[in-house]
C-alpha cells in the first residue's frame, strides 16, 4: 500500500468495521484515529490510535464512544484536545441512532451526511422520490435478505453501466451470477410487489413475538426487521442454547465473536411469513424454559 508521507491532518474514524475507511484515509495522507467494534490487526496498523468499543442492538455503544471523544479531548493531545481534528468520519453503526451524531457534533465536527439526510435515505418514498427528483443517474441495491438470494446490481444509463464494468474492481475480480440466481431474482422482485399481505403478516409475527418476550420477562431486541437478535453475551451459553432449540427443531443461529465483539455473543432469529403464532410462542417458550435451566 502506497501512503503519503506528508499529513493532511487528523481524522477522527468510527465504524462496526473501520479498516476500509481508515486505509481510504491513511492513502490520502491522514492519520487517523479508529474507533471500531473489532479494532482488527490491520486497523491497528494503519491508525495512531485505535479504541475498541462495544455494540448495542447492532449500533455502536454511544456511551462508549462519547467516552472515547472525552477521552481523546483530555489525553490526545491536551494543548489542543479535538480541535485538533479535520472531523469525525463515520460508517457502518449509526444506522438506528443516527441522532447520536448530534452529541458528537457538539465536541468536534462530524463530516458526512446530516442527521436529516440520514433518515431521508432511510426512508424509501422520500429516498427514491429524491432519487427522481435530482434525476440520480445510478441506483445500486443487492438481492441480500430481503429478496432471499445473494449478488447485487448496478441499474443506470449505458455510459455509467460500462465505466462500472471496465473499472470497478470488485466487479472485474468477482464471479458471474448465476442464470438460475437471476431467474429466481426476476421471480422474487415480482413477490415482492405484489406481498403486502404476506409483509403484514410478518409484521404481525415479530410483534407477537416481542410482546410475547416481554411476558416472559425477556429482552428483545429494539428492531422491526424480521431478523431478531437475542443477546445471550457467553459464547459457550449461546452454544449451548442453539443446540438446545435444534434438538426441538427450532433453528436459531449462534453468532460468536469474532463475528460480533466480545461479551456480545447472541442467536439470529429469523422470522418468516411463513411461520405462525404457535411456532413463534413454541419459540418463545423454549428459550424462556432454557435460559431458567442454565
Amino acid at each position: 500500500m502506497r501512503v503519503s508521507t506528508v499529513s493532511k491532518g487528523k481524522l477522527i474514524i468510527a465504524a462496526i468495521t473501520s479498516r476500509p475507511y481508515v486505509e481510504a484515509a491513511v492513502r490520502a495522507g491522514f492519520e487517523v484515529v479508529a474507533i471500531d467494534a473489532f479494532a482488527d490487526t490491520d486497523v491497528q496498523k494503519l491508525a495512531t490510535h485505535c479504541y475498541q468499543i462495544g455494540l448495542c442492538d447492532g449500533q455502536l455503544d454511544s456511551t462508549q464512544l462519547l467516552s472515547v471523544l472525552d477521552d481523546l479531548d483530555l489525553k490526545h493531545d491536551s494543548k489542543q484536545g479535538l480541535k485538533q481534528f479535520v472531523g469525525f468520519c463515520y460508517g457502518a453503526g449509526f444506522e438506528k441512532a443516527s441522532n447520536n451524531l448530534l452529541d458528537i457534533n457538539e465536541r468536534v465536527t462530524v463530516l458526512g451526511n446530516s442527521v436529516d439526510v440520514i433518515h431521508a435515505c432511510k426512508t424509501p418514498t422520500v429516498f427514491f422520490g429524491l432519487c427522481d427528483q435530482l434525476q440520480v443517474p445510478l441506483l445500486i441495491g443487492t438481492f441480500g435478505k430481503s429478496f432471499g438470494g445473494c449478488g447485487a446490481f448496478v441499474s443506470g444509463s449505458a455510459l455509467h453501466v460500462e465505466a462500472f464494468i471496465q473499472k470497478a474492481r470488485t466487479y472485474i475480480y468477482t464471479t458471474a451470477m448465476l442464470p438460475s440466481l437471476a431467474a429466481a431474482m426476476t421471480q422474487a422482485i415480482d413477490l415482492v410487489e405484489n406481498a403486502g399481505e404476506l409483509r403484514q403478516n410478518l409484521f404481525r409475527l415479530i410483534k407477537l413475538y416481542k410482546e410475547l418476550m416481554q411476558d416472559a420477562k425477556l429482552e428483545a431486541s429494539e428492531s422491526g426487521s424480521h431478523i431478531q437478535p437475542l443477546i445471550i453475551g457467553n459464547a459457550n451459553k449461546t452454544v449451548e442454547l442453539s443446540e438446545s432449540l435444534y434438538k426441538n427443531k427450532l433453528l436459531a443461529a449462534a453468532i460468536r465473536p469474532p463475528t460480533v465483539a466480545k461479551g456480545t455473543s447472541r442467536l439470529r432469529l429469523s422470522f418468516t411469513a411463513a411461520h405462525n403464532k404457535e411456532q413463534v410462542a413454541r419459540l418463545v417458550r423454549a428459550i424462556k424454559n432454557n435460559l431458567d435451566e442454565q
